[in-house]
Parts: structure tokens; sequence; C-alpha cells
């Protein structure tokens, strides 16, 4: 049998249940065919590649288990039997960054927390992503770590997790960040009546 308490549980190709315990590792299982049965576990930590024992987080991107850490992605290797920080994100994230949360969207994108930094990898025509976080930027200090959520109702509406509700952003609404406001002062006034 398997005890360990399961927060996180992914299930990949090769008909194994993936399980992170916060505090200790990670867990492979293999169940008998009626699914009653644990069959075998092994145990993972940071012997076999993880950064640490604790913090490790599984996620499922493009049919891949992946561990969110807190010094980036890591996916495991089934000939070495050992974790590996996945190359193809060490550019969207910088060497050490803590990896909370990955969300895989209907369009392929992928959707992160990181350091209380919220954003979206946009996946291009040729497969490589731009990383997009100024949209994201106000609602960093409503983020509630670690229990961040991002889901899509539709290609046109994803819902946030924030602290007293949720935003929703809409992907295709565009808006250019880097063009400045223009603010016009027209009055000023003072109530403080030493300044005459």
């Amino acid at each position: 049998g398997f005890t360990e308490s399961s927060r996180f549980v992914q299930y990949d190709q090769m008909g194994n249940i993936w399980v992170s315990q916060t505090y200790k590792g990670i867990f492979r299982l293999r169940a008998d065919n009626s699914w009653r049965n644990v069959l075998d576990v092994k145990f993972f930590n940071s012997n076999n590649g993880l950064p640490s024992d604790q913090s490790n987080i599984l996620f499922k991107i493009h049919s891949e288990i992946l561990v969110a850490s807190i010094k980036g992605i890591f996916a495991f290797d089934y000939k070495t039997e050992n974790f590996e920080k996945v190359s193809k994100y060490i550019s969207y994230f910088d060497e050490d960054m803590s990896v909370e949360y990955l969300y895989q969207d209907s369009e392929q994108n992928i959707w992160f927390s990181a350091n209380k930094q919220l954003g979206v990898l946009r996946l291009q025509e040729d497969g490589s992503y731009k990383k997009i976080t100024i949209p994201f930027l106000k609602l960093a200090d409503q983020i509630l770590i670690p229990f961040e959520n991002i889901q899509e109702l539709d290609q046109s509406n994803i819902l946030i997790g924030i602290e007293g509700g949720f935003a929703n952003y809409i992907p295709k609404y565009t808006k250019d960040y880097s063009k400045r406001s223009i603010i016009y002062i027209s009055d000023l006034r003072s109530s403080d009546i030493t300044e005459g």
C-alpha cells in the first residue's frame, strides 16, 4: 500500500502514478490492473537529481511529467532513473528561480507562477515560447502562494485565482504596454494655507 499524503498526483504514459509529497520528495507508484493495490513504490529526492527534498510540485505539460521546484523545472529521465533540469525552459527562468505553478492551456501555452511573478510562455509558430509577464504585474501581490490556480474557460477567458476572488484575463485583447500614458494637470490646489 501507499499511505503518504498526496496533494499533487499525475499519471504518465507508462502507467505510473506520480505523487509529490511537499516535505519529502516524489513517489512513483505502480498499481495492479484493478487500481486497488500498489505493487511497487519508488522514492525520489535530492539524491536523485531534485534540487531539494521539499517544494517539488508535479505538473503535466505536453504529456510529460514535470516538477516545478525551487531551482526551475525538472523532468524524469527514465534511462538514468533521475531527475534532470529541462533545458528548453532554462532561458525563460533565471537559474535559481523558484517555480511554484505550471498550467498548459488548449493552445499549448504554459502559464506559470515563479518568485511571485505571474506569466505565460506563449507558444510561437516555430515551437519556441515568448515570455509574457507585463499584463500580470498588478496581480503579483494578490497571488495566493502556494494555492496558485489558473484555469482556461475558453480561448478568450483565462481565470487567475487571486486573494478575494479571481481575475479574468482576455488573451485576444491587445494593449500596447510600452506606450506611456499622458497625464494633464489643469489645476493644483492645497489645503495648507501656510503655503500661500
